[in-house]
Order: C-alpha cells, then structure tokens, then sequence
C-alpha cells in the first residue's frame, strides 16, 4: 500500500518509499534500497481506469540508470 502523506514508509523487502499528492490525479515520489533512490511520477486518468508510473534514476536491484514507463489499465 502506497500513503501519499510525504513520509518515508519501509515496505517489506526493505524498500523506503515516500510519496506525495499533487492533486486529485498525480502523485510524486521516491523509492529507496541499498543505496540506491528512483524517482516516481504517477498519473491517475480521468476516468480512474488507468495508472501510469514514470520510473527514472537507478534500478533498485542493479544500481543500472533506470527510465521506463508502466502503464496499468482497470478492467
């Protein structure tokens, strides 16, 4: 589960994740494990069908740059 209050929260495999609301449809944060941080940009559209992550920095497993995009459709 993801709380947008701006805090760092510790996940189960040791992640620390903090996230923040923007508005009703977009949220910012970041993800951090093993030294390693990612940036997280998610948007909710309109209609509440479909999530989208922009995900860019470091791969938390690999330490590798790191810039995709996943998109996640309700069904």
């Amino acid at each position: 589960m993801v709380v947008l209050d701006g805090k760092e929260h510790a996940w189960a495999d040791g992640t620390i994740v903090s996230y923040k609301r923007i508005d009703s449809n977009h949220a910012i944060g970041t993800r951090r494990r093993n030294g390693r941080s990612q940036s997280v940009d998610v948007t909710i559209s309109k209609d509440g069908k479909t999530l989208a992550l922009l995900v860019k920095d470091d791969n938390l497993n690999t330490g590798n740059p790191l810039d995709q995009t996943e998109v996640f459709d309700r069904e």
